[in-house]
């Protein structure tokens, strides 16, 4: 183990009671289970717990792996995750404001200027037949909200776990993942103004930080760096900010370093300026071959590459072969890197990357480099590995560019965009953006009415709905359209049931809907007395 990851623990947290209670635990789980007494002694006993976490993470056995791995979600959701009664009437209320604003055509940013503020609450009381002030916020929209930001935050904080515990990051040193992962779940929301993360409480409600694999990697490399005595390979023509990072790199502040160097990438040219232009050449850092090679052809560019980073690119070289395909740029040199694929010696292409990015997902192939990508995977020994990969990419390439076009589509173009029958395969981390952007552009009931392959009045997409014509139900909650087709004969036998079972609800005047996810496409679906009484009504 690298004596200056364990170190920087050290530094970090030594002082910390409850974490020096944590190693003595962790050696008396050694010593109990291993008869092997661990010194007592600061380094020693630090290097023995990071050994714990690498025995849980390094697991051979997928199934025993996963279960240590939702026994450390588990313990890190009870202490960093928000509690339902931390999330104030405030926020719920700013919650519903951003809703209302993005309903007029606003950004949800665009609240904080009086006027547009002033037209936003003025809509919301309307609907909501109340001062906003004085408004009481229903059991059932609390708690839908409460999920939600608890979901969003559990989420995040799995991709961080995800990504530092897996294959990508496995050369990095565990103590500096280990403190990535720790200091992470301290930062609270982004100030702009002070570009740094506030402090994480108990009632901070903002998501953890995004996953910016480039900005991590150049944290990492900076460290390590000055731990190990080695020149900044920190690149800027601004002297300022250069000398900003040396200072930062003196506290060894994580969060405001990984503030310091998200802001950085985001300054950096974007690749995307020039997506359409595909000519270029594909470029090969060898096994072995210099970092420096490597990192200087990206360091200009943000495309959220680990690899941007001296100690990433390095653990990569070690093993592996990393194809880059660098495509135009405006004078007309090969130098916007667009595509990335990795080629272990051992066991062959492991990963397949592009530039494509938002807050949540990154590392997409862009529409028009798929088919260049695809048919490099085809040269390549292993290549075939990500066949389906490659097929799922180029069709939804082509559906993309369809609905930026506004092109008509078929149904099984619905099947596929809407994910109905199974997810889309993709390179990169999270949901593929383009799903999101082709979607944006369609006409969600039209499509709902050419996968139903019915009229619309035959459609119900609300539960008190569902009368004795209705063909198919349709369940949207904006995310994920599913469906029961009531053409299928055990389903149509339920019918009489469902109408009689949600007449009170009509009677009433409240909406209800199943409280459950059916998954697939218009597909036979046997609905059960359970599924019955899971209705419920919302006021």
């Amino acid at each position: 183990m690298e004596k200056f990851g364990t170190n920087l623990i050290k530094d970090t947290y030594w002082k910390n009671k409850a974490f020096r209670k944590a190693t003595t635990d962790a050696s008396y789980r050694t010593e109990v289970r291993e008869d092997e007494k661990v010194p007592n002694r600061p380094l020693e006993q630090i290097e023995n717990y990071l050994k714990r976490f690498t025995e849980i993470t390094d697991r051979e056995n997928p199934e025993i792996r996963e279960r240590g791995m939702h026994a450390i979600e588990y313990v890190v959701e009870k202490r960093y995750i928000i509690s339902p009664e931390n999330i104030s009437d405030v926020y719920i209320k700013n919650i519903l404001l951003g809703n209302e604003a993005e309903s007029l055509g606003y950004q949800r940013s665009d609240i904080k200027n009086e006027q547009v503020y002033s037209v936003v609450v003025s809509s919301l009381e309307n609907k909501l037949s109340s001062s906003l002030d004085t408004y009481m916020i229903p059991a059932e929209l609390r708690e839908s909200l409460e999920n939600m930001i608890i979901t969003d935050q559990k989420s995040r904080m799995k991709q961080w776990l995800t990504y530092l515990t897996g294959e990508e990051s496995v050369h990095i040193p565990v103590a500096l993942r280990y403190w990535a992962f720790a200091e992470v779940l301290k930062q609270g929301d982004y100030d702009p103004i002070r570009t740094q993360y506030n402090e994480r409480t108990d009632s901070t409600v903002a998501n953890f930080p995004e996953l910016d694999q480039q900005a991590l990697a150049l944290v990492f490399s900076e460290i390590e760096r000055r731990r190990t005595g080695k020149p900044s390979t920190f690149t800027t023509e601004n002297t300022e900010r250069k000398a900003e990072l040396e200072k930062l790199l003196q506290t060894e502040n994580f969060g405001k370093l990984y503030a310091f160097t998200q802001e950085h990438v985001r300054s950096l040219k974007s690749p995307s300026e020039r997506l359409a232009i595909t000519e270029g050449e594909w470029r090969v850092f060898l096994q072995g071959s210099s970092v420096d090679d490597l990192t200087t052809s990206l360091e200009s560019f943000n495309t959220k590459w680990c690899i941007a980073g001296s100690g990433y690119a390095e653990s990569y070289l070690k093993s592996a072969d990393v194809w880059v395909y660098f495509s135009n740029d405006a004078v007309g040199k090969n130098s916007i890197p667009r595509a990335c694929i990795v080629d272990n010696k051992s066991t062959g292409v492991t990963e397949v990357r592009g530039i494509v990015f938002n807050e949540n997902a990154k590392q997409h192939l862009d529409t028009y480099i798929t088919p260049l990508v695809d048919e490099k995977l085809k040269t390549m020994p292993s290549g075939e590995k990500f066949a389906d990969t490659m097929k799922d990419m180029k069709t939804l390439s082509e559906l993309h560019l369809k609905c930026l076009q506004n092109k008509p589509l078929a149904k099984n173009d619905l099947l596929f965009l809407y994910e109905i029958n199974r997810s889309i395969q993709s390179s990169g981390y999270q949901a593929d953006p383009r799903i999101k952007e082709s979607l944006n552009q369609r006409n969600r009931q039209k499509d709902i009415e050419m996968i139903c392959d019915c009229l619309p009045e035959s459609i119900a997409t609300d539960v008190n709905d569902i009368i004795e014509t209705t063909l198919v139900f349709c369940q949207d909650t904006g995310d994920k359209l599913s469906f029961i087709d009531f053409r299928e004969e055990k389903n149509r036998q339920k019918l009489p049931q469902i109408i009689e079972f949600t007449k009170t609800f009509k009677e009433t005047g409240s909406p209800a809907r199943l409280d459950v996810a059916i998954e697939g496409g218009v597909v036979t679906f046997e609905i059960d007395l359970k599924t019955l009484e899971s209705l419920r009504t919302y006021k």
